[in-house]
């Protein structure tokens, strides 16, 4: 298998913490997400709600939030303010992951930070939105506000971290190698359509596609069209 590493980046309500956790399974490899936190809480000191927040999410919808972080003294954080520090360690974590062998790391920008390396296939999943806010209020109830707000302002602050940090566009398939949409349709689960770009060596670009499933295809679960296509496309490198 010479994509050792498998990164998923999502959108808020999208399912991708399922995928990953289901391909990690199936590939029999190990699952990063809640272990990921743990190992940066260990390192930074910081409690781990704090940092399953602040690690991936900035603290406001616009990139000037970090204008007003706190900055720490010399001996503390190294001067840093507490989500440099926080980016920092949780980057070198995730690039010793990355060396320990194959694993499925989820979101903290992991396939930004694995950039350089060969072996290394990301992921990023969306949905359609009707399809996101049924799954956040399934999963995590009703709140005072929208889903479709709870979900703008989710995505939003994912998309300003990701931009603060990496000075990339979040979502971008020039960064991904498998991008992965969940459409409306019919039924308790959505018909899936995904689409894989990679290049073997001699530089040609491998396509790999999914059309949107009919019929009875359209009650499989999503993970198992998206473990299917991932290992379609480690079986081909």
């Amino acid at each position: 298998m010479n994509n050792r590493i498998i990164t998923i980046s999502r959108e808020f309500g999208s399912g991708g913490r399922t995928i990953g956790k289901m391909a990690a399974e199936k590939l029999g490899i190990p699952y990063y997400d809640k272990d990921l936190v743990k190992k940066v809480a260990v390192e930074t000191g910081f409690d781990e709600s704090y940092i399953e927040k602040q690690g991936e999410d900035a603290p406001s919808k616009s990139i000037f939030g970090y204008a007003f972080a706190a900055r720490g003294m010399n001996g503390a954080m190294n001067g840093m303010s507490a989500d440099d520090f926080l980016w920092v360690i949780q980057r070198n974590v995730i690039l010793d992951l990355a060396e320990k062998g194959p694993c499925v790391i989820v979101g903290r920008c992991a396939d930004y930070i694995l950039k350089e390396r060969t072996d290394c296939l990301n992921v990023f999943v969306h949905a359609a939105a009707e399809t996101r806010a049924e799954r956040i209020v399934r999963l995590y109830g009703e709140t005072e506000k929208s889903p479709a707000k709870r979900l703008e302002e989710k995505d939003k602050k994912r998309e300003v971290y990701y931009k603060y940090y990496t000075g990339q566009v979040w979502g971008m398939a020039k960064i991904r190698h498998l991008p992965g949409q969940r459409k409306a349709g019919p039924g308790p689960v959505c018909g899936a359509h995904y689409r894989a770009h990679e290049s073997p060596p001699g530089g040609r670009k491998r396509v790999i596609h999914r059309s949107t499933a009919t019929g009875t295809e359209q009650k499989k679960p999503l993970y198992q069209y998206f473990y299917l296509l991932i290992q379609r496309l480690l079986l081909l490198n």
